[in-house]
């Protein structure tokens, strides 16, 4: 299974070593749980719900299998409305 990961800097894992972020934690700690897992980090750092909309759709690969997203921080630090509402869109804009 691939699992992607869209975020911003805290999936990215921005200032941290490389496997002390958010996606190798999770692939290895579903790894030692039996699952064939491959995380994706699709996290960039200051990314916003309407960011990750828009990369979401050439983001979704034929490999991937399922999409785990953690966005609205950004929005609420630049004052923008609760996310709640973009979120939805977000979780509708798969093209498939």
């Amino acid at each position: 299974m691939t699992l992607l990961a869209v975020g911003d800097s805290l999936t990215q894992g921005y200032g941290l070593d490389p496997d002390q972020g958010l996606v190798p934690q999770l692939q290895g700690w579903l790894r030692t749980r039996g699952a064939e897992v491959t995380v994706i980090n699709a996290g960039v750092s200051g990314d916003t719900t309407s960011g990750g909309r828009a990369r979401l759709g050439w983001s979704l690969t034929p490999e991937i299998d399922a999409v785990m997203i953690a966005l609205g921080g950004n929005d609420m630090l630049r004052g923008q409305p609760p996310p709640r509402r973009r979120a939805r869109t977000l979780m509708r804009c798969s093209p498939r």
